[in-house]
């Protein structure tokens, strides 16, 4: 069963959308309402971990932009399947940072809204092989390791670097390389990168995508240098 939350202040829209995700879908949901989005973003720091699966998310609330609340969620908590709706097309724009699963106009058709349903639903069957479930500080984080650039160590907390978020996890290295597939490699004591994101590897450093240039430990060297020759020649 799919958790599913459907955030839209205008009472009647809300009504309607949940009464068509229930005859479409029937027990394969568990959906919950709200009328703000800053109150499911309550809902989910109480609990320290995500709430819903999906996220059916209006951007003009009184209080609060939806598409802030999504952003808040993401630093926390990862990945988060979003579904944007709104009566207005120029926030598309602000919303593709968030890589939203799909972006409604109002009003919403039964058809538009299975479709894009459909279209999270098949993500997340796809990434429920592969998505890490970490214990993180202040809650639980759901990662993409493909998300994931670099991990740094510290005294057993680790900082999971992204592309546009970092997270910090109370667990050792070890820990997490054992989860990890095998474009990861421990190139340093401290140090554990993504291999996908390796632009160049000279001297005693690889650099990353975005110029973040790690140290590779002389102890490490060889195995580090195999590594990412081997998987140059698995991309050829």
């Amino acid at each position: 069963m799919y958790r599913i939350a459907v955030c839209e202040d205008d009472q009647d829209n809300r009504r309607q959308i949940q009464e068509l995700l229930e005859e479409r879908y029937g027990d394969a949901f568990l959906t919950v309402t709200y009328a703000e989005a800053g109150d499911l973003l309550d809902d989910w720091r109480r609990a320290g971990r995500q709430m819903q699966d999906i996220l059916l998310m209006d951007i003009r609330f009184k209080d609060v932009d939806g598409i802030e609340v999504v952003r808040e969620l993401q630093k926390i908590y990862g990945q988060v399947c979003v579904i944007f709706i709104t009566g207005f097309a120029e926030y598309a724009e602000q919303a593709i940072g968030t890589e939203p699963v799909h972006y409604l106009i109002k009003p919403v058709t039964g058809e538009r809204l299975f479709q894009a349903v459909d279209k999270a639903m098949a993500n997340l069957r796809r990434q429920e092989g592969t998505m890490l479930t970490i214990a993180a500080k202040g809650g639980t984080v759901r990662l993409l390791p493909g998300e994931m650039i670099y991990v740094e160590s510290n005294l057993h907390v680790l900082e999971i670097h992204g592309s546009s978020r970092c997270w910090t996890v109370k667990m050792k290295l070890e820990e997490l390389m054992e989860s990890l597939p095998v474009q990861f490699v421990r190139i340093h004591q401290s140090f554990v990168v993504n291999l996908d994101y390796v632009t160049a590897f000279t001297g005693h450093q690889m650099e990353l995508a975005g110029g973040v240039k790690i140290p590779v430990s002389r102890a490490r060297y060889g195995q580090a240098k195999e590594r990412f020759w081997e998987y140059l020649r698995d991309k050829v």
